[in-house]
């Protein structure tokens, strides 16, 4: 970065894994250390895993970097600069998406090799550099000519709001108050709680529906009632317990309504194993919701307390996660492996997903000059035609890569453009939007585009097994694919049907709200 964008590097903090793989982690580190030693300082931050390659290694990954972000909360003296090169694509997310909790932070970059099909790389591997290269070659590797390199600024919104802001809505969390300026969703709380305060509790209680809360959720459901989603976000609310208690409105035996601010909507429920009121110092592990009230207007609520009560339905039958069967258009920002694709649609309509969705339109967008990529579009387009699934195809013209900080802005507008479309043309339905895909540009431009819509959470999807990632990385390449002999052939490969479903794991990542796009 110093000499290409002439930015003066002063502290560098490598990110890597420790004492796991041999070749992997702390040599990588010690390699980089030697040839920077007396150019600037170089820090080490070990990794307690091999491989950000499952949910609780993404968090273990971000409570690292936050803890190295929180050096220079309050330091005036350095400007940082994040470069998300070097890893998965979903660290390139979640750099770009806590860098915002940091007003310190000043830009993000991405680091290509112009020149990245060639056989002579700009970038070997650390087990090319320890087995199969001498000093001096392993000297030239780490200094490479700045011709070859390409640096890309990543458009970046910064701190939307203000880190103050984002840190007062997390702290109002522990409290079960209403934060004033950034309003997160309840899952956003729990996880960026878990990622900025992960030495506090952070309690989340099971809720589950009765019978009769359920019939009439589905009643509000079926009426397209606005109250339907209302009560879906009540109850993930109260899945905190603080604001569990908090809310309490009205006291009838064992049993309460659940409040919120100024709104209508009314559960009326009860907790176990001991009322919500005596929390914390008696434990409570599950919220029931018996039934569903609407306040009128004029202090009475329909179906009163009274009539409840006179019809109790205590049992509890449905867990929050039944209620998240939703109709969904999917948008997939498409690179070179056409197969993540498949995988996502797979996962997310699959009876491991929170809440199985109905996919009924695939959007894939791309940049429409890069042939590899157009070859792969007409591939999944043959591939979802037999799950009855619509492809919208959305090519960027005039983009053949996402190689500079313009091309950036322009993918970016591009996928705005393509949310934007598809909300008016399937109002109905959730924009489910994925991280995985291309490049690692394209994951972090994805994230900031959700918050551009407002979308609430992104998914990614991660292969746990080594193995298996190297098998499906040569068996589902187009020269693969081809070679097999039927569409039927094809499709069990990219739909996962010959592969264990149990080495995959769809994250979702929730999504800060952003009132002003770039």
């Amino acid at each position: 970065m110093e000499k290409i964008a002439g930015i003066p590097i002063h502290r560098l903090h490598v990110l890597h894994p420790q004492d796991t793989d041999k070749y992997i982690g702390r040599e990588g580190y010690q390699l980089i250390e030697r040839h920077l030693r007396g150019q600037c300082q170089v820090f080490s931050v070990p990794l307690p895993f091999s491989d950000a390659n499952s949910t609780e290694t993404s968090i273990q990954f971000l409570r690292r970097l936050v803890d190295t972000l929180n050096q220079y909360q309050d330091d005036q003296k350095y400007n940082v600069y994040l470069l998300i090169a070097g890893g998965r694509k979903s660290t390139a997310a979640f750099m770009a998406l806590v860098g915002q909790f940091y007003s310190a932070v000043h830009g993000i970059y991405h680091l290509l090799d112009k020149n990245e099909n060639s056989r002579n790389p700009a970038f070997p591997s650390i087990e090319q550099l320890e087995l199969e290269m001498t000093a001096a070659e392993i000297q030239a590797a780490l200094d490479p000519p700045i011709e070859r390199l390409n640096l890309i600024s990543i458009p970046y919104p910064g701190a939307f709001a203000s880190p103050v802001k984002l840190r007062t809505a997390l702290k109002s969390f522990e409290t079960g108050k209403e934060s004033e300026g950034v309003e997160l969703s309840p899952d956003a709380e729990f996880f960026f709680r878990d990622v900025f305060q992960s030495s506090n509790n952070n309690s989340r209680l099971e809720v589950w529906l009765s019978q009769k809360a359920f019939d009439q959720y589905k009643c509000y459901s079926a009426s397209r009632n606005s109250s339907d989603n209302k009560f879906l976000n009540y109850f993930k609310h109260m899945q905190k317990p603080v604001e569990l208690k908090n809310g309490i409105h009205g006291t009838f035996n064992e049993f309460h309504f659940f409040k919120r601010g100024h709104t209508k909507e009314r559960p009326f429920f009860f907790t176990e194993p001991n009322p919500i009121h005596l929390y914390p110092e008696r434990s409570v592990k599950r919220v029931i919701v018996c039934a569903l009230a609407v306040e009128q207007g004029n202090g009475q609520y329909t179906p009163t307390a009274e009539e409840i009560q006179a019809d109790i339905d205590k049992h509890p039958k449905f867990p929050l996660s039944s209620l998240n069967h939703r109709d969904l258009t999917l948008i997939i920002p498409l690179g070179k492996s056409p197969m993540v694709a498949t995988q996502i649609y797979t996962l997310l309509t699959g009876s491991r997903a929170e809440g199985p969705s109905r996919i009924s339109t695939v959007a894939l967008i791309y940049p429409e000059q890069n042939s590899a990529i157009s070859n792969s579009v007409r591939l999944l387009k043959r591939q979802f035609k037999t799950k009855n699934v619509e492809i919208e195809d959305i090519p960027l013209k005039d983009l053949q890569d996402l190689d500079s900080h313009e091309a950036c802005k322009v993918y970016l507008r591009g996928l705005d453009a393509a949310i934007q479309k598809l909300r008016e043309k399937h109002p109905e339905r959730e924009i489910a939007l994925s991280l995985s895909g291309g490049r690692k540009g394209m994951s972090v431009l994805a994230y900031f585009a959700a918050q551009h819509a407002g979308i609430e959470k992104v998914y990614h999807m991660l292969i746990t097994d080594k193995d298996m990632e190297s098998r499906i990385e040569t068996e589902t390449t187009l020269q693969a694919l081809d070679r097999l002999p039927t569409d039927v052939a094809k499709a069990r490969r990219l739909f996962l049907e010959e592969y264990d479903s149990t080495k995959f794991e769809l994250f979702m990542v929730p999504v800060i709200p952003l009132k002003n796009p770039i």
